[in-house]
Parts: C-alpha cells; structure tokens; sequence
C-alpha cells in the first residue's frame, strides 16, 4: 500500500518540477518578445523613434544579454 502513495506522491512531483520548467522557459522568451514588440512596433504603429526611447530599448536588450553572458551555466 505504501509503494502506490509513494509512486503517486513521486508522479506528482515529478508534474510540478515539468510545470515548473515550462512556466520557466515561457518568461524568457516573453522577455525577448517584450522587447521585440516595443522595437518592431514603433514602424508599424507610429510611435516616436526618438532617439532616447531607441536607447532604452538598447540598454534594455543590453542589460539581458550581458546578464546572459555573466550568468554561470548550471546545466
């Protein structure tokens, strides 16, 4: 009787560390999208493209890609 709650208890950790990961790799695409909507949606809507809110942009895609870069590889 133990080993099914034991197997069951480990199906159900098992579904949310999967939940977890999956729930972990969407925010960072939508990070990228984020900027990528706020950059590819000046054109076609119209928005200033002043060059202080370009430069926001830039530090924006900056600041992910060099915390990218000096993270540590944990896989």
């Amino acid at each position: 009787m133990d080993s099914c709650a034991d197997d069951r208890q480990r199906s159900a950790v098992r579904q949310v560390a999967q939940d977890l990961a999956a729930r972990y790799r969407r925010r960072r695409i939508d990070r990228y999208r984020r900027v990528d909507t706020a950059i590819f949606g000046i054109y076609p809507f119209g928005e200033s493209r002043e060059a202080a809110r370009l430069a926001s942009s830039d530090l924006i895609v900056a600041g992910i890609v060099g915390l990218k870069l000096l993270t540590p590889d944990t896989h």
